[in-house]
This record gives structure tokens, C-alpha cells and sequence, in this order.
């Protein structure tokens, strides 16, 4: 392409360079690290992160796909919030004890912490109940899964909720139906409505904080993958 010719955000270059690779295996084709270390330093990527990757794949096999926005369902979210990472390699030492302060700095609470060699278990169970970080590791490689129960939430906003709410409505839609249209073959219809009006504001409320809660546990998972991957850091004078 010269260089006069249209011009990419790294995003939409990030979505072609990925799509050429698709193109490319449904073609069979396969390229060396070398190649690949070539072509990554033509769209400017180090390639020290080309040989990481590959280094990672032939562990770990193919990343997953992202997941999907936290949507759709009666409730409008999923009542499990997941996301897991694989890490090559086995734990280093002092690695829990940086993993337990990467996850007190973004939740912002101290939590419980149940360590063994291989293991590490966090929960908060006196504060978000439903959440828990565990890695576990399995020959060589840590697996990272990151997990939360919307269950609490669910049943506060429906049943704690929205369910008082639509009865609530019959202490004005009786009278107004019956006193003031004098239509009593309304009342049905209108208790349905105001029912649906108030699990749809359930639902509304729920399915935004399980986004969020989501894109939490998400960019937790990613802090935590980030850490597993460190070298361990030299102490300075004193």
C-alpha cells in the first residue's frame, strides 16, 4: 500500500492483521517464528512480544476467544461471571504473596487467603460473597480462574424488589380502575403492565451491575495473568 493510501487506528489494524491470519490458515499455509518476527516488525510490533507469544502457544495452545458482553437471558444477565488464563510455566517464589496484593489493589478489600504449594484460593466472605480468584498449577502451567455469583444480586433485585413493587400497585390500581374509571375489567390488564414495568427496571439495574462486575473480574484476570508472567524483581540496596 503506498503511502499516500488510506490510514488505520491500531485497533483497526489489530481486526485486519487478525482477519489476514484467518484468511491464511483456512488457507493452510504456516509461517516460521521467523516470518512471523519479520512481519510483526513491519506494522512495528517488537518482537520480543512475537517470540513471548509463540512461546505461550506452544505451552498453552491457542488463546480463547474474548467473552462475549454479559447480556441476554430472562434475568439479562448471567447469574456466573467467569473468566480464566492460562500461564506458561510454574510459580515462582514469593508469586502468591504479589497475586494477593494484585487482587486487594482492584477490589480494594483484604478477603481470605487459602495457600498451599501449588494452590492459592481467594474469597471475600464478608463482603461480595460470590467472588472467588483461584490458580491452580497443573505440570507446567498456572491455570487463573476468576469467578463471581450473581446470585445475592439477582434475588435482591427481584424478589427484594421488583416482586414488592408490582404487588405495591394494587393499592392504587384497584381504586383508580374500580372508584375512578369504573372499569374493573382493567385491573388485569393494568396489574400485568405494572408488573412488567417493574421487572423490566429489575432487569435493567441487574444486567448493568453484572457489566460491570464483568469488566471487573475481566481486567482482574488480565492483572493477574500479567503478574503470574513477571521476572521476579531484585532487591536494591538497603
Amino acid at each position: 500500500m503506498s503511502e499516500g493510501g488510506p490510514k488505520f487506528s491500531d485497533e483497526e489494524s489489530a481486526l485486519i492483521l487478525q482477519r489476514a491470519a484467518e484468511l491464511q490458515a483456512r488457507e493452510g499455509r504456516s509461517l516460521s517464528l521467523r516470518e512471523l518476527e519479520a512481519a510483526a516488525a513491519e506494522v512495528g510490533i517488537d518482537v520480543a512480544l512475537v517470540r513471548r507469544a509463540a512461546e505461550e502457544v506452544a505451552v498453552t495452545g491457542p488463546p480463547p476467544a474474548p467473552p462475549a458482553p454479559v447480556s441476554g437471558g430472562a434475568l439479562g444477565a448471567p447469574l456466573l461471571l467467569l473468566h480464566e488464563r492460562v500461564v506458561a510455566g510454574v510459580p515462582r517464589r514469593g508469586l502468591w504473596d504479589d497475586v494477593v496484593s494484585e487482587i486487594r489493589r482492584r477490589l480494594g478489600t483484604a478477603g481470605r487467603v487459602e495457600a498451599a504449594e501449588r494452590q492459592l484460593i481467594w474469597s471475600d466472605p464478608h463482603g461480595r460473597a460470590g467472588i472467588q480468584v483461584s490458580l491452580v498449577v497443573r505440570g507446567e502451567r498456572t491455570l487463573i480462574r476468576v469467578e463471581e455469583r450473581m446470585n445475592s444480586a439477582a434475588a435482591g433485585l427481584f424478589l427484594g424488589m421488583a416482586l414488592p413493587v408490582a404487588l405495591g400497585g394494587l393499592g392504587f390500581i384497584l381504586p383508580i380502575c374500580i372508584a375512578v374509571l369504573e372499569l374493573p375489567a382493567l385491573i388485569p390488564v393494568a396489574l400485568v403492565v405494572w408488573a412488567a414495568l417493574a421487572f423490566g427496571l429489575a432487569r435493567t439495574i441487574f444486567k448493568t451491575v453484572a457489566s460491570q462486575r464483568d469488566r471487573e473480574l475481566h481486567a482482574l484476570a488480565d492483572g493477574i495473568a500479567e503478574v503470574c508472567r513477571e521476572e521476579p524483581r531484585a532487591l536494591g540496596p538497603g
